[in-house]
């Protein structure tokens, strides 16, 4: 039943458009809009670990201003081209990156955020929330409930700067996180206060630095 817009199907419509609503159910019988309301929140847990992962094999730092065909952006990091371009295809269904009639895929604003030369990159964040102690930790939610535990003490036995500390490649991961999260801040921040009424400053916490660079 598929129409220019929008599709009808069993008293509902499906909408199609440029956002981060397409493909959204609204109207009709509330038991069948709530499935597929969780089905989109589900759906959105897999979206995160895509995300993740083309950052770490860094294809949005492969793919330039010129588009490019999946095929092409596999190469630099020896990537399987098929499965990424499924990958591709599902970030552009979801508003990031674009893919031109002929196949090929380039940046919009959303996926240059994910290029790590981006002034407010989202590369850091994306890293942190796709390594594997992330995923562990908020496996433990239902321990989390039972005993009031944080998801990384039940999955590591160690609050986060103890496993921090201990685990380099987590600590880097976190750091950048920090730095990519506090980025537009810091600037906004650094921008507006009366920095030069003061002879000296502290930025207590402040992670590798970035609110003092700015």
């Amino acid at each position: 039943y598929k129409f220019k817009e929008e599709w009808i199907m069993t008293g509902h419509v499906i909408t199609q458009s440029n956002n981060l609503d397409r493909g959204r159910v609204t109207g009709g019988d509330t038991n069948v809009t709530g499935r597929y309301r969780y089905n989109d929140i589900f759906s959105m847990a897999w979206l995160s670990h895509i995300i993740s992962a083309v950052v770490e094999t860094g294809v949005p730092d492969a793919l330039g201003d010129e588009p490019m065909s999946a095929d092409d952006l596999a190469k630099p990091g020896g990537l399987h081209a098929p499965t990424l371009h499924r990958v591709l295809r599902a970030l552009e269904a979801n508003g990031i990156f674009e893919r031109k009639k002929d196949g090929r895929y380039q940046h919009n604003d959303l996926s240059r955020q994910l290029r790590k030369d981006h002034p407010f990159s989202w590369a850091g964040m994306a890293r942190m929330w796709g390594h594997d102690v992330t995923s562990l930790s908020w496996q433990q939610v239902g321990k989390n409930l039972k005993n009031g535990k944080s998801g990384i003490e039940n999955a590591t036995g160690k609050t986060l700067y103890d496993y921090l500390h201990e685990d380099l490649g987590a600590a880097q991961a976190f750091a950048g996180a920090m730095d990519s999260n506090s980025a537009h801040a810091s600037g906004e921040i650094a921008r507006v206060f009366p920095f030069n009424k003061y002879s000296s400053v502290t930025d207590l916490g402040g992670g590798i630095g970035t609110m003092l660079a700015m």
